[in-house]
């Protein structure tokens, strides 16, 4: 069914098609739904990604109407697709709790997609370890996740030598680094430092290093820790130009 949300079409689906098969065959993602479905106090809307080249298997929008949309690549998702789909609806219940998010302020791609890099770095450390409390096994799903993208990572276009580009590949390293400590609770992943060293800015690895040690040491376990260290991180790189953090108003999100 076509649906117009935020003022964009999307092919949606009720969410009894999306999770059905997920409830019945995933223990881990029957136990995350029961426990955690409930904090997200609005409908959530489920729709295929329609992108000639999507950039995940799945991703969680929200519109500041207060319209919530999950994009995935398959309906109904495959069984191996339980974690994903649990990871993006924490996403969404994270927001009812007062964890925030950036978003450019800027009509360009590139700022985009650096927003979107420093918001799985900021978030993906939580909803990661939440989901490792229902039965997940985080570390086979880093391991097959990191294994994908460092080959990507190594191939990726050679950049031209902007700070857009070397910003973003620090956030994408730094999360990789987190995910490792939150599957190990150790870091550094050697790998991805081979992967740095083999990379066109070989120098960005002293910032991923220091800048994952900083979050590692001030945590972001609560609202309030994420976002004083999510202002911290925006000083520090100097991105009052380029992203405005941004807490999503409770009051969009009640229920009529």
């Amino acid at each position: 069914m076509e649906k117009i949300i935020g003022g964009i079409s999307y092919n949606v689906f009720s969410e009894e098609i999306v999770i059905g098969e997920l409830l019945t065959d995933s223990t881990q993602f029957k136990s995350y739904y029961e426990s955690r479905r409930k904090n997200i106090k609005k409908p959530v809307h489920w729709a295929l990604d329609s992108s000639p080249e999507p950039i995940s298997e799945a991703s969680a929008r929200r519109h500041l109407t207060g319209e919530q949309i999950i994009l995935l690549r398959r309906i109904p998702p495959l069984l191996t697709d339980a974690f994903i789909v649990a990871h993006e609806l924490e996403h969404l219940a994270m927001d009812y709790e007062g964890f925030v998010n950036t978003r450019s302020i800027v009509s360009n791609q590139d700022i985009d997609e650096l927003a979107s890099a420093f918001n799985a770095m900021i978030q993906h450390p939580i909803v990661n370890s939440r989901l490792e409390l229902f039965g997940f096994d985080f570390k086979k799903i880093y391991e097959d996740v990191s294994q994908k993208s460092q080959a990507t990572f190594r191939n990726l276009r050679e950049p031209s030598p902007d700070r857009i580009m070397k910003l973003q590949w620090i956030f994408m390293n730094v999360d990789f680094m987190l995910a490792h400590n939150v599957a190990y609770q150790t870091w550094p992943d050697k790998r991805w430092v081979r992967t740095m060293k083999k990379s066109r800015y070989p120098e960005i690895g002293k910032d991923v290093r220091e800048l994952t040690q900083y979050i590692l040491d001030r945590g972001l376990d609560t609202p309030q820790k994420q976002e004083k260290l999510a202002n911290k991180i925006m000083a520090k790189y100097h991105l009052e130009d380029l992203l405005v953090i941004h807490k999503f108003d409770s009051s969009a999100y009640n229920d009529s």
